[in-house]
């Protein structure tokens, strides 16, 4: 027995994975879970996104644009819903069951994504992945809704964690093929792929042909499907590309088309910030998803999941506001929970985008001064 116990503590000390936080770690997982497997077991979803897949799911190549007007995503996340079907054809479940169930393990994955990304701190690691798991507003949208948002997002995380790893010799090829993975699963990520690029590498000719390469992956998945549904594809997906306007909570009284143009300027150039100040890929992901719900006119609930495993890498009392208040937003909206009837729709997501926009200012404001409250506390202590 004694030299299997001294392996065993020859593995704890060369890991550094001590067992109080591996024991966290492992309680966090077990509940975080549980409690979207409640949902995801007590609840349809939201109706037109599950309606959505399960009119989609049973097709394949150019049928999946052909069949219904619903589809307005990369042709990715259909053929993974079509390789579920082949899963749920030996399981007495509802698909909506296998389909969040999936979504499911990519939150697994994610934590674990996070978790590695501090080989030398796994304390910090175990936090942020449990900070992630035990997340409610990640359970409720994993749990409840159903949509494919983190999916996307997984990739980014992955990829912020090798550069994370490896922050002097990072892994750019691998790095921009998880970035152009996460573009062809849902385009909303155009501009978080741009900041992960811009983060990633020192060259700024790098990051753009990185870019580049990444949209051309993008178009060519396209490609087996264009012959036969391509006036489909230009209604459902290309005219719905876009961004449309940014949040009339900052530009008041903007003419429309300015306001797109005020939105894209700022998601475009938000990466050279981010390059000004050095941040990690991480870092500046938390920049751009929070941006990303501060300016865009369109948010809708689901959208509240994309900041969330940056902000667990990147923790702080603004980021727990904006959790509180995006986890109030998809408990009470009638097209989520419907458990709050305090408010309108429109109100419970901006209460989010409010909060959002207190963590971007934060995250843009120089360190020095963001450090301020925390020096003044240890003064007065």
């Amino acid at each position: 027995m004694k030299p299997a116990i001294s392996s065993f503590r020859f593995w704890l000390t060369t890991v550094r994975l001590h067992p109080l936080p591996l024991i966290s770690l492992l309680l966090a997982t077990l509940a975080g879970t549980y409690f979207r497997w409640h949902l995801i077991a007590a609840y349809y979803g939201h109706y037109f996104d599950m309606r959505s897949w399960e009119i989609v799911a049973p097709h394949t190549g150019p049928s999946i644009y052909l069949v219904t007007h619903r589809f307005s995503y990369p042709p990715l996340w259909a053929e993974v819903l079509h390789l579920l079907t082949k899963l749920h054809a030996h399981l007495d479940v509802p698909f909506t069951m296998v389909i969040k169930g999936f979504l499911l393990v990519v939150d697994l994955v994610t934590a674990a994504a996070i978790f590695a990304a501090f080989p030398s701190d796994r304390r910090r690691g175990a936090f942020a992945a449990a900070l992630f798991l035990l997340n409610p507003v990640s359970i409720m949208a994993t749990g409840y809704w159903g949509q494919f948002d983190n999916f996307a997002v997984m990739f980014l995380v992955i990829a912020a964690a090798l550069h994370h790893r490896q922050p002097e010799s990072p892994p750019l090829l691998l790095i921009w093929i998880l970035g152009s993975l996460s573009l062809s699963t849902k385009h909303i990520t155009l501009f978080f792929v741009w900041m992960l690029f811009c983060c990633s590498t020192r060259s700024l000719l790098k990051a753009c042909v990185m870019m580049a390469g990444a949209l051309a992956v993008l178009a060519a998945t396209f490609i087996p499907y264009w012959e036969e549904a391509s006036s489909q594809i230009m209604s459902y997906v290309v005219n719905r590309f876009s961004y449309h306007s940014p949040s009339p909570l900052l530009t008041f009284s903007l003419p429309q088309h300015q306001q797109k143009q005020l939105f894209l300027a700022v998601m475009s150039l938000l990466p050279f910030v981010a390059r000004f100040k050095r941040m990690s890929p991480a870092k500046g992901l938390l920049l751009s998803t929070t941006a990303f719900l501060s300016f865009s006119y369109l948010v809708i609930e689901n959208y509240l999941v994309l900041p969330l495993a940056f902000g667990s890498i990147y923790p702080s009392f603004f980021f727990a506001t904006y959790t509180a208040a995006a986890a109030c937003s998809l408990l009470g909206s009638p097209e989520s929970l419907n458990m709050l009837p305090i408010a309108t729709r429109t109100e419970f997501v901006n209460l989010a985008r409010h909060a959002a926009m207190v963590l971007l200012v934060f995250l843009l404001i120089p360190n020095s001064i963001a450090a301020w409250p925390r020096k003044l506390l240890r003064r007065k202590r």
